[in-house]
């Protein structure tokens, strides 16, 4: 028969008003907390977890700072209607939110990095929904966003009607976008504008332009020929008017 070891209580009585069975079980339980200090370590040992490794016994504390609570709890399945911008960048309370895009023109979205100004914090995700008629394309601030079909792009083009989910690592970015981002060649596009200034008629994929003049090629660089921003080419010499060529993707 069990024995209760020394304690600062009596053995429970608990008389004939059970079962054995069922007395029997209050009694082995009984006996193996020896009072309440015992059953506060018990409790204690299992809030604790306790990691060996290589033989040795590490006390592992999980711990979640208030800023990521908050941040769960404000942001995530948040909403943020962008409809009529043609340019956002996104924030820390982007995290988690549904990022809504919607306007004729071309949307160029910037994706903030740890080092922009207002910079994010990880983990960062975000989803982009493109209701607009014109292109939203998602650039890193630096970096790379790479996705099916495109490992490692300069950025990543959602069409009307499609989303993305968007997620970063803290270096690069990543996606998953609900139809492979349709790619379209331009030939020999005779550049609008001039002598200096120039715009294409798209918004062309990162490093797909190739510019010519008459057969000359026309290299990229602020020490060589032109710099590109969007679809804005600024040739760093005169060149005439209606004697600008490209080839590129969009």
């Amino acid at each position: 028969m069990s024995v209760n070891p020394i304690q600062f209580r009596l053995p429970p009585n608990l008389g004939n008003k059970l079962e054995p069975e069922v007395a029997q079980t209050i009694i082995d339980h009984d006996d193996a907390i020896n009072d309440l200090q015992q059953a506060i370590i018990s409790l204690k040992s299992q809030i604790t977890g306790t990691k060996s490794t290589s033989g040795t016994s590490t006390s592992v504390t999980e711990q979640v700072s208030t800023e990521q609570i908050t941040q769960f709890i404000n942001y995530v399945g948040n909403v943020n209607n962008q409809t009529g911008v043609t340019s956002y960048q996104t924030e820390q309370s982007d995290s988690g939110s549904l990022i809504v895009l919607d306007d004729s023109s071309a949307i160029a979205v910037t994706l903030a990095v740890l080092a922009s100004a207002p910079g994010i914090q990880l983990p960062w995700w975000a989803a982009f929904l493109n209701l607009g008629a014109g292109t939203a394309t998602l650039t890193p601030a630096s970096g790379t966003i790479s996705y099916a079909g495109n490992v490692g792009a300069g950025s990543l083009p959602i069409t009307t009607g499609n989303f993305a989910f968007v997620w970063f690592d803290g270096t690069n970015f990543w996606g998953i976008a609900s139809a492979p981002a349709a790619v379209n060649f331009v030939v020999n596009e005779q550049v609008s504008g001039g002598p200096t200034t120039w715009t294409l008629a798209h918004t062309p994929i990162s490093g797909s332009v190739n510019l010519f003049s008459g057969s000359a090629a026309i290299w990229p660089g602020v020490s060589l020929d032109y710099t590109i921003s969007g679809a804005t080419i600024t040739t760093n010499y005169s060149i005439t008017a209606g004697t600008l060529w490209a080839n590129y993707r969009h």
